[in-house]
Order: structure tokens, then C-alpha cells, then sequence
């Protein structure tokens, strides 16, 4: 029979741990996966933070590029010259004198697709969208190829028919009557569309011209079509001169006062325009990173609108500002 106190030494070298020592092991155990979580919670976070704002700035720049570029070319007109024509230009692209750009505080009154002289504005605090118009060629577009001949190109990518009647008058010692030839007239609307878009959100639209009526000279328009999503403001304001023929920049305006101060010049009024200022504000959409929303809150939430005040998202979207200001380079040159 083994001594009592050696069964007694053993069983002790057999125990466990005691409750306490347990619950002390589990708590420590929670609170490391707890940091852990939440380093890993934080991280997640700022990841979809940083790729959204990354996503938005590529979304900015693309679109931001795509209107300077069609800003600049307002009111382009080619050069003809002899034996046929004089050197000339088509003026202002027609008869009626036109300006190559126009705008709308509050966006377009009647519809998107109204002659450009007779665009009317709904005025107000919405966002604006404005009216481009150029001559194309198959130079200053990504033309098409339709039935064996390169076209033009709208904004959408549809073919212009080459059929605006010029301003320009032929004149040659060769007997017989000339015609001057027709052009492919550019005119896109660009405007922001809430509802109906393949994301869901507010998306940046354009609707271009087609053709020109040759008898009556009423403009066929396109398939409107989505350009970027996530754009949900544009805000315009012009450059003006002090007059339709100054170069020098005397003040930034809205659309909305220059129909007001000088409505009495009629479509006279937007050839004062020297530059343009675009400021466009984008949100992260529902089809591309709706995950993010939750990740948007404290300082992320913060952005400063287009007229710099520090606004403060409360639906979830991250949102940022981009402004650019564009010089009609065809204005002073006319």
C-alpha cells in the first residue's frame, strides 16, 4: 500500500485550473480578438473610403476632360477659301448669329431637344445644364463609318448628316451657280438625369443632333444616353465681357443673369461669353459601391458644395467637388 501523502502529491499534480483562472484567460482572449476587429474593422473602412474617392476622381477627370473639350471647340467654324468661296468662315455657324455655347441655371424649361435660340431655362436653385454647338468634322469627333463614308460624330457617337446651310456666300468668275455646301452641325445637351439610370443615381446625360431640316432648318436629335454616373450637380457660370465683341473678362455670371440683365441683346447676349466654369458635384452610385455607405461618416462625410460652403452628407454617399474654367478659344477668334 503507497503512502497517503504520495496519492495526494500526484492528485494535485493533476488538478486543473480554477474557475477564476479560466474566466481571467477568456477575457483577456475577448479583448485581443475585440482589438483585433477593430483594427481590422478600421482598416476595411478606410480602404472602401480610399477606393471610392479614388473611383470618384477617376470619374471627375474623365468627365471634366470630356466638357473642357467640347467647350473649346464652341462655335468652331472651318475656313473656306478659293477658287470657289472667299477665305471665309461660317460666322457664329449660321445665319441668325448665334453664340457656340449656352446655358441654363436650373436646367431646360421645355425639353432638352428645343432650337438652340429658343431654349428656355427653368432658372431656380437645381442644377444647370448647358448647349454646345460646333462644326464637326470627322477631326474633332470620333467619326463613323456609314455606307462606305466617314461621318461625324454627336456626343453619343451617332453620325451627323452633313445638311446646316452656311452663312457663307460663293463667289467665282466661272459661269454658273454655286452651292455652298452644307456642314454636320454639333449641338449636344449635357444635363443631369436622376431617375431611369442604369445605376439608379443621378447621371450625367447628352443628346446630340443628328441632321438639320434643309427647308425648314429644325434640328433632328438623337437617343439620349448616359455619359457618367454619380454626377449630381453641374453648376455653371460664364466669363462675360462688356460687350459682344470684348476679349477681356469683366465678370462671372450665371445663366440665369445673363437672360436677365442683357435680354434686351436677344441670343446677342451669350456672345459676351469668354470662358466658362464648370463645377461638377459626384457621389459614390448604388451599382458601384453601395458597400462603401457604411464606411462614410465623421470627416469623410464632410465636402464643400460648389459655391465652397462646407456642407455635410447625412445619407451615407461620399461626395466631392471638382471644378475646371474653360476659354472659348473660337470666341476670340471671330
Amino acid at each position: 500500500m503507497k503512502p497517503l501523502h504520495t496519492s495526494f502529491t500526484r492528485m494535485r499534480q493533476q488538478a486543473g485550473r480554477t474557475l477564476l483562472e479560466l474566466m481571467i484567460s477568456i477575457t483577456i482572449g475577448i479583448v485581443v480578438i475585440g482589438a483585433a476587429m477593430a483594427i481590422y474593422a478600421g482598416t476595411s473602412s478606410s480602404s472602401k473610403v480610399s477606393e471610392t474617392e479614388a473611383r470618384l476622381n477617376e470619374n471627375a477627370t474623365i468627365t471634366l476632360g470630356l466638357l473642357q473639350q467640347q467647350i473649346r471647340l464652341a462655335g468652331y467654324s472651318a475656313i473656306m477659301g478659293p477658287p470657289n468661296f472667299p477665305v471665309t468662315q461660317r460666322k457664329n455657324l449660321d445665319s441668325t448669329g448665334s453664340s457656340g455655347v449656352r446655358g441654363c441655371t436650373g436646367g431646360m424649361a421645355t425639353t432638352n431637344t428645343t432650337a438652340f435660340n429658343d431654349i428656355t431655362c427653368n432658372n431656380g436653385t437645381a442644377t444647370h445644364s448647358l448647349a454646345v454647338r460646333y462644326e464637326a468634322d470627322t477631326s474633332n469627333t470620333i467619326p463613323v463609318t456609314s455606307g462606305g463614308v466617314l461621318l461625324p460624330t454627336n456626343c453619343v457617337g451617332e453620325n451627323i448628316t452633313a445638311s446646316t446651310l452656311s452663312s457663307a456666300t460663293a463667289t467665282t468668275t466661272i459661269a454658273g451657280t454655286l452651292t455652298v455646301p452644307r456642314y454636320a452641325l454639333a449641338d449636344n445637351r449635357y444635363y443631369i438625369q436622376t431617375t431611369g439610370t442604369p445605376s439608379g443615381g443621378p447621371e450625367l446625360y447628352c443628346v446630340g443632333a443628328i441632321s438639320t431640316n434643309t427647308t425648314t432648318g429644325i434640328v433632328t436629335f438623337g437617343t439620349p444616353q448616359p455619359i457618367m454616373e454619380g454626377v449630381e450637380r453641374m453648376d455653371l457660370s460664364f466669363g462675360v465681357s462688356t460687350s459682344t465683341t470684348g476679349t477681356i473678362t469683366a465678370a462671372y455670371m450665371t445663366a440665369e443673369a445673363i437672360d436677365t440683365q442683357f435680354a434686351a441683346e436677344t441670343t446677342d447676349r451669350w456672345k459676351r461669353v469668354l470662358t466658362v466654369r464648370v463645377c461638377l458635384q459626384l457621389r459614390n452610385t448604388a451599382s458601384s459601391d453601395l458597400s462603401s455607405r457604411s464606411a462614410i461618416s465623421g470627416d469623410t462625410s464632410k465636402y464643400y458644395d460648389c459655391n465652397n460652403a462646407q456642407q455635410n452628407s447625412t445619407d451615407g454617399y461620399l461626395r466631392r467637388t471638382y471644378t475646371s474654367t474653360i476659354l472659348l478659344k473660337n470666341r476670340l477668334q471671330q
